[in-house]
């Protein structure tokens, strides 16, 4: 019996096909790092270093200064604890020091949406987005700490 032409050719196709399918994720990869990173912040911001503080509930997990019309924003990601059922006493308090470590001021804000809900496969995450009208010049360090309840 004489064996097909396509015996001979199909384990080299399988093969073929095998190695293209485990090399696509690292194409993809590739070709989305330029995505996935975030922006430098302005020129004139450049030296402020910004700190982000956890709480028991929340992890403040990205933040980033920003220039829109003329104005700085702060903007940043806070993720839910997997152990945590409800956020919505969390808020961030914002704080400006200067070059010499001497609190400039305080501010507080909310992250969107308040109560931070599970998610299928993704991280349980809100936003925060902070319009900084003046910030002072000599500020050297922005810290972002998450906090829960009143302040006294």
């Amino acid at each position: 019996m004489k064996k097909q032409p396509t015996a001979r050719i199909w384990p080299r196709a399988r093969g073929a096909l095998t190695t293209a399918l485990k090399s696509w994720p690292v194409a993809a990869l590739v070709f989305l790092t330029g995505c996935a990173s975030f922006a430098r912040p302005p020129a004139d911001l450049a030296h402020v270093r910004l700190e982000l503080v956890d709480s028991p509930l929340v992890r403040v997990s990205k933040a980033w200064l920003e220039r829109t019309d003329d104005q700085v924003v702060l903007r940043g990601h806070v993720l839910r604890r997997p152990e945590t059922t409800d956020t919505t006493s969390t808020h961030l308090d914002i704080s400006w020091f200067n070059r010499t470590g001497d609190w400039v001021k305080s501010t507080q804000t909310n992250f969107e949406p308040r109560q931070i809900r599970r998610r299928y496969r993704m991280p349980d995450s809100a936003d925060f987005v902070l319009p900084l009208n003046a910030l002072p010049s000599d500020t050297n360090v922005i810290i972002i700490r998450a906090h829960e309840g009143a302040h006294p």
